[in-house]
């Protein structure tokens, strides 16, 4: 099974393309303090929070910032992870 932070990176690149791993990482470390390893369940709500953030600053496109939204608030909802 995939890593949890392996799993934003898929999550987010569609918007975020192949600068997805380094942003999440970067993310990840700086919001969460921590490696991406340790990224849990309960740090998605959060990182979500800090990533959307970042991509308002750089576009106002509502339907696109919305969509990674729950891309990555959809992991928290994924049968496999509630395990």
């Amino acid at each position: 099974m995939q890593m949890l932070y392996e799993q934003v990176i898929r999550a987010t690149k569609p918007f975020l393309g192949p600068v997805s791993r380094r942003f999440v990482v970067r993310h990840i470390e700086t919001h969460l303090q921590k490696k991406p390893e340790d990224l849990s369940l309960d740090d998605i709500p959060f990182l979500a929070q800090k990533i959307v953030a970042s991509i308002n600053a750089i576009t106002d496109d509502k339907k696109t910032i919305s969509a990674l939204h729950e891309n990555i608030l959809a992991l928290v909802r994924t049968p496999a992870n509630a395990e």
